[in-house]
């Protein structure tokens, strides 16, 4: 069997979801994957590993190793000695990480470890280049040329390795998009979609209204703002309804009520799984108007639903998602007069194109970002790379 360790900052339940078919899959194509975090949880965020469905091999890091005392919060200067020795010991054939997240993948992209295979996991996009120094710049290219192979979510992530170091965009790519558990939002959205009307009643959506649906934490990365300013200089028949909690939510409902839009917007707050598909089921459009995002797993949760998609051109998975406009329309974030044209063309798309959008979404969903499919294409694609390098195909 062939060891795989993946890398990871904390356990999430998106990550833990992914990790545990991973761990089923593995022995399918050969592989033995097990994940090593580099700290329970994050200051910032509730998630307690406790809650999760962690069936798979882990381990936490002590840091520093000072003690055999799981480190509790992770933080971007975090050194793992145990992970780093894990690391230079070789036993691993292949070991998984994103190349800028802490010192310590720094400090493991470089490490020596024999014939262990380094796969780089890099979600950026080119609007993380935008501040970026030319200190910095160097630093990640040198970081870069650690690894063998790039695991990347999709062109985006590509164009963004291809302007730090062009000769590092060369190696040999794998597509790893992130995964979501189809299953719950396929088939609970469908049974949901079943009380469609009802639900849009409890919501105060009346029939002729467009429905405009998102979800995400409330801050301006996510470009809510922009949507609720945007809604100023729009007129017509629709509501925005947006789930998730953060720091800039009540600023925002207080910009709401004082701009007479609260018949139209809503921001109910952080809400269950249960909930979200709901939403799903009662809303014409997804709407995800970021101002950066790399690769958003409500994207693809949205277009597992059979959701028509409505995603800003700097949300990284846009291209994938999108499909050439099959799926949904494009906006743009950069400004609210560009966000208004943006909800201005989905308010023009009619019904059955939305139907049609929507069933393409779903379609898109399936042959993209399918959990089996993405890790069987993955797990195949390390096999091909180690197959080549044993027969000097790879240099």
């Amino acid at each position: 069997m062939k060891k795989l360790l993946i890398i990871n900052n904390i356990p999430t339940p998106y990550r833990t979801f992914m990790f545990k078919r991973f761990h089923e899959l593995g022995p399918t194509y050969g592989f033995d994957v097990s994940v090593a975090f580099q700290a329970r949880r994050e200051a910032r965020r509730a998630w307690n590993p406790d809650d999760m469905d962690m069936q798979f091999p882990y381990s936490i890091s002590s840091g520093l190793g000072f003690g055999k005392k799981p480190k509790e919060f992770f933080n971007y200067r975090t050194v793992n000695s145990d992970i780093i020795r894990e690391v230079a010991s070789g036993k691993f054939d292949f070991v998984l990480m994103a190349a800028f997240m802490s010192v310590t993948n720094w400090i493991t992209s470089r490490v020596s470890s024999g014939r262990t295979v380094k796969v780089l996991w890099s979600e950026s996009n080119l609007l993380s280049t935008r501040y970026m120094g030319a200190g910095v710049r160097s630093l990640k290219r040198m970081l870069l040329r650690g690894y063998d192979i790039n695991a990347l979510p999709g062109d985006r992530a590509l164009e963004y390795l291809e302007v730090i170091d062009p000769e590092a965009a060369k190696k040999p790519k794998l597509w790893l998009p992130n995964i979501v558990d189809s299953s719950l939002f396929v088939e609970r959205t469908a049974a949901l979609r079943k009380q469609r009307d009802e639900i849009r009643q409890n919501l105060g959506v009346a029939d002729d209204e467009v429905l405009i649906f998102g979800i995400g934490m409330m801050f301006e990365k996510k470009g809510f703002d922009l949507a609720i300013e945007a809604a100023k200089r729009i007129e017509g028949k629709y509501k925005m309804i947006f789930l998730g909690d953060g720091p800039r939510r009540e600023a925002w409902l207080e910009n709401i009520k004082f701009s007479g839009l609260a018949d139209r917007i809503q921001l109910p707050g952080q809400a269950d799984p249960q909930e979200v598909a709901r939403h799903f089921a009662a809303a014409d459009w997804f709407f995800h108007p970021a101002r950066f995002d790399p690769s958003p797993l409500v994207v693809i949760e949205a277009a597992n639903a059979g959701m028509p998609l409505a995603i800003s051109t700097q949300t990284g998975n846009s291209p994938e998602a999108i499909d050439d406009g099959r799926s949904g329309v494009l906006l743009d974030s950069t400004g609210v007069d560009e966000m208004a044209a943006g909800i201005r063309k989905m308010l023009a798309v009619s019904p059955e194109e939305r139907r049609a959008m929507g069933e393409n979404a779903a379609r898109v969903a399936r042959e993209k970002f399918d959990p089996d499919g993405v890790l069987q294409r993955f797990f195949e694609g390390l096999l091909a790379f180690e197959s080549n390098r044993d027969h000097g195909a790879v240099a």
